[in-house]
């Protein structure tokens, strides 16, 4: 009798101790808590309402980023420049998420020891229709481990400490607000691929059962790889940079030592010419959309420009042999229709 009241009063005690585990949780990380019941610093904020980003340094440099039906530019005494979307989505939308969390600070006489004052620091600041302000932020010092930012909203005196490194979303120099995009096409939609330079012009096309040939220099058999690996590369095209226009001459594009273009389905072509090197690891290039001179990775270079040796296929299967040129069919050994 007295080992059933025992046991009782032990399942009593479990499923009590189970109860608290439940409800308080005392194992879970109390700062992670904290930090998903924390307030948001611009509770307000809408990204869809965001037309215009601006970041203002301490040196008083200026950076302007617009948004003009649907499409963000780069806004300089020049011209516009077309903006890389996920750049500035990734900036709006990593200020959208601060949260009230590692209060710093509530006294305004220390904005300047973290450097969130005005002037101090680096002020991101996002309008809407008609430059409506809807958030400003003043980016101060690194924390203590350098891998944290002082941060505080304009209108308020307290200073958080935000635990990543945030100047890196904001503090870009203006051509790594640009679009590098130099082309963006399905791969799959290329019928033919000519790669001209001043030595040797290859052409290569697609049969119907998606098997690649050079047509020239020589008729041979294409390793399907190596052209999947230009148009990889070619289709999703990236410049590392951008160079001065005023350097046309120097940059050797008013004559390429290579111009590549590939044919799509629907008769398009594209076409990328290529320059000189510069420096050890990039080349000059240009397309023929848009005026802007690019620099393109040496590995990218390579990709796209193999030679004859690369491009030749090793093992050759009989059934394809259907679809070569036809002066290649006709080279075939002929089997009598009696052998097996």
């Amino acid at each position: 009798m007295k080992f059933k009241h025992t046991l009782v009063l032990l399942i009593i005690l479990i499923v009590a101790a189970a109860f608290v585990f439940i409800i308080e949780r005392p194992f879970e990380n109390r700062s992670e808590k904290i930090r998903k019941e924390a307030g948001l610093l611009f509770p307000e904020l809408q990204i869809e309402e965001v037309k215009k980003l601006l970041i203002k340094k301490a040196d008083e440099t200026t950076t302007t980023l617009k948004n003009r039906d649907d499409v963000w530019y780069v806004v300089t005494d020049k011209e516009n420049y077309p903006a890389d979307p996920q750049l500035i989505n990734e900036a709006i939308k990593t200020l959208q998420a601060l949260k009230k969390v590692n209060l710093a600070s509530r006294k305004k006489d220390k904005h300047a020891l973290f450097k969130v004052k005005e002037k101090m620091g680096m002020e991101v600041i996002l309008f809407g229709s008609e430059d409506k302000e809807l958030a400003r932020l003043i980016v101060g010092k690194n924390g203590p481990d350098f891998f944290s930012t002082y941060i505080r909203r304009a209108d308020a005196d307290e200073v958080f400490l935000y635990e990543r490194y945030l100047k890196g979303h904001y503090d870009k120099p203006i051509s790594n607000w640009r679009d590098k995009t130099i082309f963006d096409f399905d791969a799959d939609e290329v019928t033919e691929i000519k790669i001209a330079k001043k030595e040797e012009t290859i052409i290569i096309s697609k049969d119907t059962k998606k098997n690649w040939h050079i047509e020239k220099p020589i008729s041979l058999f294409a390793e399907n790889k190596e052209v999947e690996k230009i148009l990889n590369t070619f289709s999703s095209l990236k410049a590392s940079d951008f160079a001065d226009e005023k350097i046309l001459k120097k940059s050797g594009l008013a004559e390429p030592e290579c111009k590549i273009s590939v044919t799509l389905k629907d008769g398009e072509t594209k076409t990328l010419f290529v320059g000189n090197k510069k420096e050890d690891h990039y080349y000059y290039a240009k397309t023929e959309e848009k005026d802007y001179l690019y620099l393109l990775y040496k590995t990218s270079v390579e990709n796209l420009t193999p030679s004859i040796k690369d491009l030749e296929k090793a093992d050759i299967n009989p059934e394809e042999g259907e679809d070569k040129p036809e002066e290649e069919q006709e080279a075939l050994p002929l089997v009598p229709p009696n052998r097996r």
